[in-house]
């Protein structure tokens, strides 16, 4: 009985002798091949494996009925009446698709047709975001008119491939073990994942310097103090302007 115990005791201090919590482990530590994780993973036992099908139809045919259900649904999709919250999701995730492409969104700025080139970097529930010469364009969705691919600039260079395509080990395994902590503190991953309103968004951009473009006002450039719903809240040669977001054509950082 005594052997026993004091094996146990000895895999028991060794255990607690090389065990990190997952936080503290530096990246020269980590072991590319555990995930970034301080245990060591058991061996892989191999397991055949079978793939079920997943179409009755061969794979030409399947894609073009694919493509014909797409199409079906853009149709559908235009002959809408309204912009509801349903049509909005769909054009989201449209736009969401075209991350990474140069493109030139037309805005309509009063009775002015305003063209913003860059590159589309992501979009949110009611807006969108442009990267021009590494500046950010907020564009509400009511004040597009058109969006068109366009031809690359020579000094803008874009980001072809997904947004955690780069992450390392120990971000995907904090990713992946604590997924609400992590993405709740950055409103990027927020709005990757689920989507924000362009007032909650610039919450972030909160004491910041911003520029918002007017309807009317042209443009007003100050510190953001407040964010509502409705409006939002500059500071300008120490003096506060609020502007409402029916008046804002877009805004930039």
């Amino acid at each position: 009985m005594g052997d026993i115990k004091k094996s146990h005791s000895d895999k028991t201090s060794g255990y607690h002798r090389h065990f990190h919590c997952p936080s503290c482990i530096s990246e020269a530590e980590n072991d590319p091949t555990r995930f970034c994780s301080p245990e060591e993973c058991p061996e892989e036992i191999p397991t055949k494996r079978f793939s079920g099908p997943t179409r009755i139809l061969p794979i030409k045919e399947h894609e073009e009925l694919k493509e014909c259900i797409h199409e079906v649904n853009q149709l559908l999709l235009a002959f809408a009446d309204e912009r509801d919250s349903h049509l909005l999701e769909s054009f989201r995730l449209k736009v969401k698709s075209m991350r990474g492409h140069f493109v030139t969104v037309h805005v309509l700025c009063g009775k002015a047709e305003i063209p913003i080139e860059g590159e589309l970097s992501d979009a949110g529930k009611d807006f969108l975001i442009i990267d021009h010469l590494h500046q950010n364009f907020f564009v509400p969705y009511e004040r597009i008119c058109n969006i068109n691919h366009s031809e690359m600039n020579e000094h803008m260079t874009g980001r072809h491939g997904g947004e955690l395509a780069n992450l390392n080990d120990c971000c995907r395994r904090e990713l992946m073990l604590n997924f609400g902590e992590v993405v709740a503190a950055n409103p990027f991953l927020i709005n990757l994942f689920f989507g924000m309103r362009l007032h909650k968004f610039l919450c972030a951009f909160l004491k910041s310097d911003i520029c918002v473009v007017t309807k009317d006002k042209g443009e007003k450039k100050g510190c953001l103090l407040t964010v509502e719903e409705a409006n939002l809240t500059l500071e300008i040669n120490e003096s506060k302007e609020t502007i409402s977001f029916e008046e804002i054509c877009f805004i930039k950082d």
